[in-house]
């Protein structure tokens, strides 16, 4: 949430979310208010911006909720298989397969697992820690003590990336 307010505050990007302070991830934010969040990134770097909207932070009739716009032959970072995402930018938002294969295909076995913990065994419920074959999700008898460690917490999948198996 900090890196929201932040880009909000410096880019005036308009960006809506529910506030439950600064330790807490940003919540009910929508597809292209996360885009444009994207693009303060890139831009903020130096990079190009993953995304193309008609109207920018602090033009008439601005609206960041405003629909995304088709890169064409004539932008830099052109790519005819992707006309949403623009090739040179560093940061972007995953596609649903993007967000699927980094959670569930094992690049060295060349499979996918049933569970984002490089697993077909179900993981272990857990609150907290980075134990293998575990994964936060709904288990009411054992309630989560701090919500900002549920996307550090649970098993890796093969590909490295934590917490996308659980709420």
């Amino acid at each position: 949430e900090v890196a929201v307010s932040r880009a909000n505050n410096l880019g005036g990007l308009g960006i809506t979310k529910n506030t439950r302070g600064d330790q807490f991830p940003a919540t009910s934010v929508n597809w292209n208010e996360a885009a444009r969040f994207v693009n303060w990134l890139n831009e903020s770097k130096g990079f190009h911006p993953a995304y193309k909207f008609a109207l920018q932070p602090g033009e008439s009739g601005y609206d960041p909720n405003s629909d995304i716009e088709l890169w064409t032959p004539e932008d830099a970072g052109y790519n005819s298989a992707n006309l949403y995402r623009n090739s040179l930018a560093v940061y972007f938002l995953p596609s649903v397969d993007e967000w699927y294969k980094a959670a569930y295909f094992d690049p060295v076995n060349n499979v996918y697992y049933v569970y984002p913990t490089g697993s077909n065994t179900a993981p272990i419920w857990t609150a907290g820690g980075t134990v293998p074959g575990t994964a936060v999700f709904n288990n009411p008898s054992l309630p989560i003590v701090n919500p900002v460690e549920v996307t550090m917490t649970g098993g890796l999948s093969p590909n490295g990336t934590r917490g996308q198996g659980g709420n």
